[in-house]
């Protein structure tokens, strides 16, 4: 198992290690939960939230 922090643009079907809040202004809009495997739209939505990286882990 590999875990650590990835560039968002490489965190697409790795596990998220750690749960992200989202939101949209002071408005709380979701959550991410820890163990989630991340898929495109996961990846969408942190990018417009501003992430550059996230913890991931990736099995194998």
């Amino acid at each position: 198992m590999k875990f650590g922090p990835v560039p968002i643009a490489e965190a697409e079907g790795a596990i998220l290690a750690h749960s992200v809040g989202l939101s949209s202004g002071r408005l709380k809009t979701g959550r991410l939960k820890k163990g989630r495997r991340l898929n495109a739209a996961d990846i969408a939505a942190l990018v417009a939230q501003g992430f550059a990286e996230v913890t991931v882990a990736r099995l194998g």
